[in-house]
């Protein structure tokens, strides 16, 4: 389980990079998420992120800040489908409306939080 915690970590580590690259990157991924019920996709696969992280926990070297991630990750996914359609589009639009430098500081918060996660593991 430690292992797939680790991949998940590295996946957000790229897909940080990603971002700070290119900060044109989120905007689409937003925009794809926002068509549809592409969101409760996405926010179930987030809530899965975090239940692998909580039961991987016990098995990494900083059980604690693992435990931090899933539980925000878990209240994250699982937010999406206790709030309404439209409040989750207002804040798809408000994501939109940020510009280039402030995806890519998004994109270099999110390195460093997987980078944090994969020591922890």
């Amino acid at each position: 389980m430690w292992l797939l915690t680790k991949l998940i970590s590295a996946f957000f580590v790229v897909y940080g990079c990603m971002i700070t690259f290119n900060p044109a990157l989120l905007p689409k991924v937003i925009e794809y998420f926002k068509g549809g019920e592409k969101m409760y996709i996405g926010s179930g696969v987030k809530a899965l992120f975090g239940l692998i992280f909580l039961m991987a926990a016990s098995e990494c070297s900083i059980p604690g800040i693992i435990r931090i991630f899933g539980i925000l990750m878990l209240i994250g996914g699982v937010s999406a489908f206790a709030l309404k359609k439209e409040r989750i589009f207002k804040m798809f639009d408000w994501w939109l409306a940020k510009p280039a430098k402030t995806l890519r500081l998004v994109g270099i918060t999110t390195i460093v939080v997987g980078i944090v996660m994969i020591i922890s593991v």
